[in-house]
């Protein structure tokens, strides 16, 4: 076994990506070797005692290796990466399980909630720097990997005119749809805006002067980009960019495979991608507001007529409501049953309480943000 002095040293500068490691294990022996290990290869180690700890530092820092226990009390491994993994955070890191499980039930269950390796703490240095760097040459690879498919989905947007986008949207939604009617499988879509604080419901002329005056750079528009790709099933879902100005965006995401049951969660997945982004990259961190309205086949209802504009027609609907009541609660609901499709809300042709759980959550986010009409 190679000794600490002996020990090759990480080469994480040529992958340009940082040395860094998030090690989680409730054993303060085990945690002070490891972590003894780790620095003595050239790493920066950040320690955590449980996975909520471990949640808690992932809100203030990124680490391109998060290295953790299984068992641990409060929230152990698997529990830390099914939420990492479910929140959209971290989506590009690199997790490794510390485990002395062999099963392959058990393996099978964490390779599934998103584990990429594993490795037993009795490893030798040599094994683990192995590991170790395998980790931060895959990070390297995912990050090059969604910068590049970003900068394509960028720059296809500045050539193609809206109504070519807005072509391609409903007719890769329209074969998802006779895909999944073939095989009796749902498919769904999500329609976000991203716009000014205030564009939609100025209050004021000086509000709807500032809304008029943010604007959407294409250093953000690219931020907006990147966030969507890495929330998504690369080669799997479709984002497309279907219409933009300096003001405001609009997004679309076709979701084959996925139904009413998984909907409500990865519409809170890509929201909170996109807050995110706004939050580390936009020069005003409450200058712009998201909507995600969601709409899924559902493959128990036999409506072979229903058409991919419908389908639009509901998400867009449910995107506009996005919690508020009224007028356009009712507008989402009656597409919804009209049209025999489901939304994430318990009323009328719907499948469950989301919108109403985030009904406090939003409202208090919107009056949070708003710019004072008397400022």
């Amino acid at each position: 076994m190679a000794t600490a002095l002996d020990l090759p040293k990480v080469r994480a500068r040529e992958l340009g990506v940082p040395a860094k490691v998030l090690l989680v294990d409730d054993d303060d022996l085990e945690l002070s070797l490891m972590s003894d290990r780790l620095l003595a290869a050239g790493f920066q180690v950040t320690t955590a005692r449980n996975g909520e700890e471990a949640l808690q530092l992932l809100k203030q820092e990124w680490f391109p290796v998060i290295l953790a226990d299984w068992q641990m009390p409060v929230m152990d491994g698997i529990q830390l990466i099914e939420q990492l993994r479910d929140s959209g955070r971290d989506s590009s890191s690199y997790f490794i399980m510390l485990s002395v499980r062999t099963d392959s039930q058990d393996l099978e269950r964490g390779y599934c909630a998103g584990v990429d390796d594993y490795l037993s703490k009795k490893s030798s240095d040599t094994e683990i720097l192995a590991r170790l760097e395998a980790g931060l040459h895959t990070v390297a690879l995912r990050r090059s990997l969604r910068e590049s498919r970003a900068t394509l989905a960028l720059m296809q947007s500045q050539v193609t005119t809206s109504m070519d986008a807005k072509t391609h949207l409903v007719s890769r939604l329209q074969a998802e749809m006779a895909r999944a009617r073939r095989y009796r499988r749902s498919c769904s879509v999500l329609l976000l805006g991203i716009f000014p604080q205030g564009n939609a419901s100025a209050s004021t002329n000086e509000v709807a002067a500032e809304a008029q005056a943010t604007t959407i750079e294409d250093s953000l528009r690219l931020q907006f980009v990147q966030a969507l790709n890495g929330a998504i099933r690369i080669d799997v879902d479709t984002v497309v960019l279907y219409e933009a100005d300096d003001h405001h965006l609009r997004f679309a995401i076709v979701l084959p495979e996925t139904g009413p049951a998984e909907i409500s969660i990865i519409r809170s997945r890509v929201r909170g991608a996109l807050m995110q982004s706004i939050r580390e990259h936009a020069t005003k961190v409450n200058a712009f507001e998201v909507s995600v309205g969601a709409a899924s086949v559902d493959p128990a209802v036999d409506r072979p007529e229903l058409t991919a504009e419908e389908l639009l027609t509901a998400a867009e609907n449910c995107r506009r409501c996005m919690a508020s009541c009224g007028a356009r609660r009712l507008a989402a609901v009656q597409s919804s049953v009209v049209y025999q499709v489901a939304i994430p809300c318990r009323y009328g042709y719907a499948v469950a309480d989301h919108c109403l759980e985030l009904d406090h959550r939003y409202a208090d986010e919107r009056q949070s943000t708003q710019p004072a009409a008397n400022a």
